[in-house]
């Protein structure tokens, strides 16, 4: 075999040899990039701990919406609440929107309106839950209040701030449906009374405590 064919394989198996070694380092690169990417988040067993939150605020909250909120439990701790019922309510030219869920066993709801353009959210934890002996009132007692009168019950001083025909609007939306409604408020207006009656029923009473806006997490704001 002449010198020249021997240096022509020599040179024939190093750059079969480099490119092996090339392709080596190329897919281990490529590998190093994929280990690299982050995974997406999932939603764990419990549908919460690890979601992404939304850019989205109490207002965009409908049926199906999913929200952990600050100290909503009996004992302060944070709760785990989805939206099983969104109602828009109107009264002339106020509204306040309900975002009904259970907790415990019973209905309770996040409402929230807005008082010359400042955005109040309320925390209820008895929705419709209240006797009105426990607020003070009587039937007829509540039939004869006029705006700006008060009333002592559940350890509270309450004035009544608005009264009147009202209408419950189901997913927001319709012609709605009539009753009266009247909206009492403590002293540092920061617990609400809101009492409905609807045609000859007893009132139901609603008992809410104001929350910061931002006092939830929100995981997602509808269902499917």
């Amino acid at each position: 075999m002449s010198f020249a064919l021997i240096l022509l394989l020599i040179v024939a198996a190093v750059g079969t040899v480099g490119l092996g070694v090339g392709v080596v380092v190329v897919k281990a690169a490529s590998n190093k990039q994929l280990a690299a990417a982050p995974a997406p988040k999932q939603l764990t067993a419990d549908g919460l701990a690890d979601a992404d939150v939304l850019d989205a605020t109490v207002k965009d909250l409908r049926k199906g919406a999913l929200l952990e909120v600050t100290g909503f439990g009996d004992s302060f701790e944070d709760v785990q609440l989805e939206v099983e019922a969104y109602t828009r309510y109107s009264r002339e030219r106020d509204e306040w929107h309900e975002l009904q869920s259970s907790y415990q066993g019973r209905p309770v709801a996040i409402v929230w309106d807005e008082e010359r353009g400042v955005l109040r959210v309320w925390a209820v934890k008895h929705l419709r839950g209240t006797a009105l002996a426990d607020v003070g009132l009587d039937l007829e007692a509540l039939e004869g209040l006029a705006k700006g009168a008060t009333v002592e019950g559940a350890g509270e001083t309450w004035t009544l701030d608005d009264a009147g025909k009202a209408y419950s609007h189901s997913n927001g939306t319709g012609f709605g449906k009539e009753h009266r409604s009247w909206e009492l408020l403590s002293g540092d207006q920061r617990k609400i009374l809101r009492i409905e009656r609807w045609g000859d029923d007893l009132p139901t009473v609603s008992l809410g405590e104001a929350m910061e806006p931002d006092g939830m997490t929100i995981y997602r704001v509808k269902g499917k």
